[in-house]
């Protein structure tokens, strides 16, 4: 029998993760490349659109294979962490509060601490579990 360095799970997660990464890189460029306070902020809110879709699609996918107990308590799971990631991204922008930056700041945060949610779920549904 021919050794096989990954299991199934391994190299479909591999591959998700490098979709997702992909444009992820792209749509950071973009943001880097808007000038001026309009145009981050224009660049940060499509950037939490995109990441909130794809956090409810993933959501979506882990949701629809768990039993009903697992999928209660996803759902518990996924309102604390809805208040973490709003009171963290208060926080990260608090110090410009009143300035340009603050909302720049606050989008950049819930952009990447949705990704980091995302990340969490997607190996939660790849896991096997």
């Amino acid at each position: 029998m021919p050794h096989r360095p990954f299991s199934t799970g391994v190299l479909a997660l591999l591959v998700a993760l490098l979709c997702v990464a992909r444009p992820a890189a792209a749509q950071a460029g973009a943001c880097s490349a808007a000038r001026g306070t309009p145009a981050l902020r224009e660049c940060g809110t499509a950037d939490v659109r995109r990441a909130d879709a794809e956090l409810n699609r993933v959501y979506g996918r882990l949701s629809g294979k768990l039993d009903a107990g697992r999928r209660r308590l996803l759902l518990e799971a996924q309102r604390a962490w809805l208040r973490y990631r709003d009171a963290q991204c208060r926080f990260a922008a608090s110090e410009s509060t009143g300035g340009t930056l603050e909302a720049i700041e606050r989008l950049d945060c819930l952009a990447t601490v949705t990704r980091a949610r995302i990340h969490d779920l997607r190996a939660e549904l790849y896991s096997g579990r």
